[in-house]
């Protein structure tokens, strides 16, 4: 085996080419992460910011979007294309994870 493979249950083990169960599990767990505890925000109320001509150009994506949620970085990708900070669209809830974050490191440091 590997010097590299020695580790179990780790994403760099996966990675490596590990498919041990361990290491199938650590890369779940990472894909988890990655992908699905991040914060998101409600899609719908970019759209009330877009121009007529912004929602033709775009209303495949506003089909595929309405009534669902999308990243922080995709509101923010989508707000600037509009020429707007994502504060003037979701306002302090743009901010919240952040906020949650920094009381929650207060909380352990003290």
């Amino acid at each position: 085996m590997n010097q590299n493979l020695s580790k179990h249950g780790l994403e760099a083990g996966y990675r490596r080419g590990c498919r041990c169960e361990e290491c199938q599990q650590a890369h779940r767990d990472y894909q988890y992460r990655r992908y699905h505890a991040r914060p998101r925000l409600p899609f719908d109320p970019i759209v009330r910011f877009m121009s007529p001509q912004v929602r033709e150009s775009r209303a495949a994506l506003i089909k595929a979007k309405t009534g669902k949620t999308i990243s922080l970085f995709q509101a923010d990708r989508l707000c600037c294309s509009l020429g707007l900070h994502p504060w003037h669209v979701y306002g302090d809830l743009y901010f919240k994870d952040i906020w949650e974050k920094d009381e929650q490191a207060k909380t352990k440091g003290h």
